[in-house]
């Protein structure tokens, strides 16, 4: 179309002014082609960060399993983007011309951003980097922060994720990752120990429910043999023998289908072997001395139903009442 109007010389050069022109702003020269350049080699270098994380998140709903190689090699991911990120800046300098000296007095801005309102962002960007190369936290892990329970689906820059059991959501900065005490269920394997309680009524013979609650545990695939289970008497009192039971399970994420199966199975074989279970009803014995009649209470209730009915009785009622 410049072309055909014959402007596409007077086009060419007018752009080409426009770009590559120096111009100063306070001692400062400048050209807008090199800002131009500058923000094109950001946009490449975070398209390609984001391509990265995107194929680590293609490759993790692949895979089922994660070994802790695996997890580690997952949370690289952010080193990755961060390398490619901190490259790309670093070319957009070089490729703009832009002056090393001036960039020394932006930091020098930056820091003085950071001390009146940046300190947050500032400590979340830190504790990223720490959370990248010490890994104390991977992605596929179960952790406990702040209450919330989850597993972490993505750590990045500022923030990181944990998806919950309930279905949310859960973004976390990265500085309360570091300072508060995260606890991490999956850090070097899956395995968890199990704890359950189990009250029977008192005067149980406490060895055959020890041995039923043993036999029940033993040589099952769902639990661990090393560390093996363990059943202990925990409380007793004058109404209940409570027992407390203890196992290892390799997989953490069956943990309730698990807990909630070896209960009902639990409940068959104490009902099965005729081991009482407590109960809230109390027998009241009531003793009274000797040469004191004992009053039976439904006689005389009785008793004082039927003075009421006569007392209410019309007919038998007295001549002033009916007058």
């Amino acid at each position: 179309m410049l072309q055909n109007l014959n402007i596409d010389d007077w086009a060419s050069d007018t752009v080409g002014d426009l770009l590559n022109q120096s111009r100063s702003i306070g001692g400062a020269s400048f050209t807008f082609g090199g800002f131009v350049i500058f923000i094109f080699v950001i946009w490449l270098s975070s398209i390609a960060s984001k391509v990265i994380s995107y194929l680590y998140e293609v490759s993790a709903q692949r895979v089922t399993d994660l070994s802790v190689a695996k997890k580690k090699n997952r949370t690289s991911g952010l080193i990755i983007r961060m390398g490619v990120f901190s490259i790309g800046f670093l070319l957009a300098i070089a490729a703009s011309n832009f002056p090393l000296d001036k960039l020394t007095i932006i930091i020098s801005a930056f820091g003085v951003g950071i001390g009146f309102g940046l300190q947050n962002i500032v400590n979340n960007l830190v504790s990223g980097l720490i959370l990248a190369f010490e890994k104390p936290i991977n992605i596929g892990d179960v952790i406990q922060v702040d209450g919330h329970m989850g597993t972490m689906k993505e750590i990045g820059i500022r923030s990181s994720k944990i998806a919950t059991g309930d279905g949310s959501e859960v973004i976390i900065p990265n500085g309360d990752l570091i300072s508060h005490q995260v606890i991490n269920w999956t850090l070097s394997n899956s395995n968890r120990q199990i704890e359950l309680r189990v009250i029977t009524a008192y005067g149980v013979d406490i060895h055959k429910v020890k041995d039923v609650l043993k036999n029940l545990l033993s040589n099952r695939d769902d639990v661990m043999t090393n560390p093996g289970p363990a059943v202990f008497v925990n409380d007793m009192n004058e109404n209940a023998v409570e027992f407390k039971v203890l196992f290892w399970e390799a997989d953490i994420s069956t943990t309730g289908t698990l807990k909630s199966k070896i209960l009902t199975e639990m409940y068959e074989a104490i009902r099965k072997e005729g081991v009482q279970l407590p109960s809230t009803q109390k027998d009241i014995y009531v003793h009274f001395p000797d040469g004191i009649p004992v009053i039976n209470p439904a006689e005389k209730t009785s008793g004082l139903k039927d003075k009421e009915s006569k007392s209410a009785d019309p007919k038998k009622s007295h001549p002033d009442q009916a007058q």
